[in-house]
């Protein structure tokens, strides 16, 4: 009887913890490129799921200074995002890219890049 217990235990825990061979899906909804000032606020939105669990979204940029994060908890009712991010008066002209990355609970992720011009 107890290796009968024992063996429901183990396969139970086997089914409760489900695969997670698929990384998130992220999906950039707005803009895909775009042109600002400096100082100017960056908005930027999409959507991120996960088969199992999504862990978090970043945003982050290569000069800009950005670097927001949404935990995946807020993302488990509404998979919608939205940032609204302000940059740096200071910011020189030229090419930047910023990359958001969503990120689930088996080190898997799921990354866009968007490209942002600093007149």
């Amino acid at each position: 009887m107890k290796k009968i217990l024992f063996s429901l235990l183990i396969i139970s825990s086997i089914i409760a913890c489900g695969d997670d061979d698929a990384a998130p899906v992220l999906t950039i909804t707005s803009p895909t490129s775009f042109n600002i000032n400096p100082g100017d606020i960056i908005t930027l939105s999409g959507s991120a799921t996960d088969d199992v669990e999504l862990v978090n979204v970043l945003v982050e940029s290569d000069g800009l200074g950005l670097s927001e994060t949404i935990q995946g908890s807020a993302l488990e009712a509404n998979p919608n995002f939205e940032f609204a991010i302000s940059t740096d008066m200071a910011t020189p002209a030229g090419d930047y890219t910023i990359t958001v990355t969503a990120n689930d609970n088996n080190d898997q992720a799921s990354s866009e890049e968007i490209a942002v011009t600093v007149n």
